[in-house]
């Protein structure tokens, strides 16, 4: 028997009711030899709500179990007929997910979960023009020069007094304009 990682297409958070229903199927039915692992890839990262960091778990792949198995007729039937499961990714002839990507996807799960800190998910890129919302420089509008997530700071280049000026401001500090 060859397993190979499949993806299973699920409504968005459907992901983890589908995936217990999936292995519980599995295990009432004794079919754990031939399907080995159902999962749904998550990621740690760190958000400001206010003022404060809250670690937050978050899906890494919306709307997708991955599911370890030796495909055949009876386990992509088992599948489908699962409650929660939409379809496979390409239908009647799923794609096996490539073995450097399910190493990424798995690699990349367990050095978030070890993680203690998170990167910070920052939604601003360089170059975009923002608005100050709050603090000394207030209503200022400004072009982001540099991101350092690790910090959750945003380095803004506004003009003070005809001069130009860099602010090292929180995220959550700016607006997009």
């Amino acid at each position: 028997m060859t397993k190979n990682w499949y993806v299973v297409i699920t409504p968005t958070n459907k992901e983890e009711s589908t995936r217990n229903a999936l292995a519980e199927r599995v295990k009432t039915n004794g079919m754990d030899e031939i399907i080995s692992k159902v999962l749904v890839p998550k990621e740690r990262i760190t958000e400001m709500r206010g003022k404060q960091k809250k670690v937050v778990e978050r899906k890494k792949y919306p709307g997708y179990v991955f599911v370890e198995m030796d495909m055949n007729e009876q386990t992509w039937l088992f599948i489908k007929e699962t409650p929660g499961v939409t379809n496979f990714l390409g239908d009647r002839n799923p794609t096996p997910v490539k073995v450097p990507e399910i190493e990424q996807i798995l690699l990349g799960d367990a050095t978030t979960s070890t993680t203690a800190e998170a990167d910070i998910k920052i939604k601003f890129k360089k170059g975009e023009n923002v608005k100050i919302k709050e603090g000394p420089f207030e209503n200022f509008e400004g072009m982001v020069d540099e991101i350092i997530p690790s910090k959750g700071m945003v380095k803004v280049n506004i003009i003070v007094f005809n001069r130009p000026t860099s602010v090292e401001l929180g995220y959550w500090q700016i607006e997009s304009i």
